[in-house]
């Protein structure tokens, strides 16, 4: 019993520490839309592109740490490939635009209260799929299952050993 007893600490405890690492882990950030941002900042840059095929103007969001906000805006860009199963190729790019290009600037920022609802929501999660997972969560089996008869057959030695001369 006791053993039982340290097992459900242990399991217990296990569960607060995931709940807590996933708190403090999931992160959310949110875009606010800026004038001018500061250099150094990571920003989403809006451009309107042209399509030659139907005439039809998009906006492209292209999302990269400011290096320089003046005549030109420069932007330090990363992008990832996949290569196969296991490879991937990192591209490191700076792009520079026109200012009167660009759109808005979208000032990307560390949201605190979409993180913890997020990391709540993970952690809620977790805990029923635990719960579920080892019983915890089912409640009474409605038709426990019947136990198998169990048929003791008695045999003596002669009638063996006579089964064996006979064959």
């Amino acid at each position: 019993m006791n053993r039982l007893r340290m097992n459900g600490i242990r399991a217990g405890l296990q569960a607060a520490v995931l709940t807590a690492g996933v708190v403090f882990l999931a992160g959310c950030h949110t875009y606010r839309v800026v004038e001018n941002p500061p250099p150094g900042s990571v920003v989403r840059v809006r451009i309107p592109v042209q399509s030659p095929l139907n005439n039809r103007t998009e906006d492209v969001l292209v999302e990269g740490q400011l290096l320089d906000n003046g005549d030109t805006i420069s932007l330090a860009t990363e992008t990832r490939r996949q290569l196969g199963a296991y490879s991937e190729l990192m591209q490191h790019d700076t792009l520079r635009l026109a200012s009167d290009r660009v759109t808005s600037f979208e000032l990307k920022e560390f949201s605190t209260g979409k993180s913890i609802a997020l990391g709540v929501v993970i952690a809620g999660g977790a805990t029923l799929a635990a719960l579920f997972g080892f019983g915890g969560g089912g409640g009474e089996v409605p038709n426990p299952p019947i136990p198998p008869q169990t048929t003791v057959v008695n045999q003596s030695l002669l009638s063996t050993v006579w089964g064996l001369i006979a064959r």
